[in-house]
Parts: structure tokens; C-alpha cells; sequence
């Protein structure tokens, strides 16, 4: 009898660290999100980060289809609150960055 509480604890346990691990997944914008951020952008790099060496707003030109990748204009959406902290997958929560602001964001590299 203790064996099988023993075995439904670890059931509960190990659904409860999937759950958490779900919640701190990277990207889950939808492309609707993105569409909305970018258009909000104007195509352009909205960091405002001090310790990314830019005085004000990056506003470096992005490439839409370079998104990710690209030897000019790539981006990426970048939560502005963490979903580990509990930022929502939405437009006022997505931050469309160049990808040298996006490298030096504290959460880069801790997702994917």
C-alpha cells in the first residue's frame, strides 16, 4: 500500500515538473503576435537596453524574412517578461529585437 502512494507521489511530481518546464519553454507567440509586434515596430530594433551600447533606441533596420537568421536585418520576438516569470504570449509582452540586442538579453541561449 505505501509502494503505490509511493508511485502516485511520483506521478503527481513529475506532472507538476512538466508543467513548469511547458510554462518555461521559449517562443509560443502565435504568428499573429509577431505580425502585430513587428508591424508595431516598423521593422525596426526596439531595444531600449543601456548595456546593449546604444544611447536611447537600437532602431537598427530588420528584414522581416530574416527573421532568426540572415547576414542583414535578422531578429528575433523576445519576451519582455519571461514565461518563467509569468509573461504572456502576447503583443504587449513581445519585444521584436535585432539579433546582436537579442544576444545580450539575460535570458538568450537558456531556451532553445
Amino acid at each position: 500500500m505505501m509502494e503505490n502512494m509511493d508511485k502516485e507521489r511520483i506521478k503527481r511530481i513529475i506532472a507538476r515538473a512538466k508543467e513548469i518546464i511547458k510554462k518555461q519553454d521559449g517562443e509560443k507567440f502565435s504568428q499573429a503576435t509577431i505580425d502585430a509586434a513587428w508591424t508595431r515596430s516598423g521593422g525596426r530594433c526596439e531595444c531600449i537596453r543601456i548595456s546593449c551600447g546604444h544611447n536611447g533606441r537600437c532602431n537598427k533596420q530588420l528584414v522581416y524574412e530574416n527573421r532568426k537568421e540572415g547576414e542583414r536585418g535578422a531578429w528575433e520576438a523576445h519576451h519582455i517578461i519571461s514565461k518563467a516569470l509569468g509573461g504572456k504570449d502576447e503583443a504587449s509582452n513581445c519585444q521584436i529585437l535585432c539579433l546582436d540586442c537579442h544576444k545580450k538579453t539575460e535570458s538568450y541561449g537558456k531556451h532553445d
